[in-house]
């Protein structure tokens, strides 16, 4: 397997990336999102 080699950006071009995961993933992250919306805001820790 050939190595991932990283390095700054020769340009601000943006990309598009596409990810598969399974669809136990989504709902996972469905369901971690829904907890936290229902958590109070805390914008001071956000910087906002």
């Amino acid at each position: 397997m050939a190595k991932l080699r990283l390095s700054a950006p020769k340009n601000d071009k943006p990309v598009k990336v596409t990810v598969e995961s399974p669809a136990t993933a989504h709902k996972d992250l469905v369901v971690y999102a829904d907890y936290l919306n229902s958590q109070p805001s805390q914008s001071h820790l956000s910087g906002e």
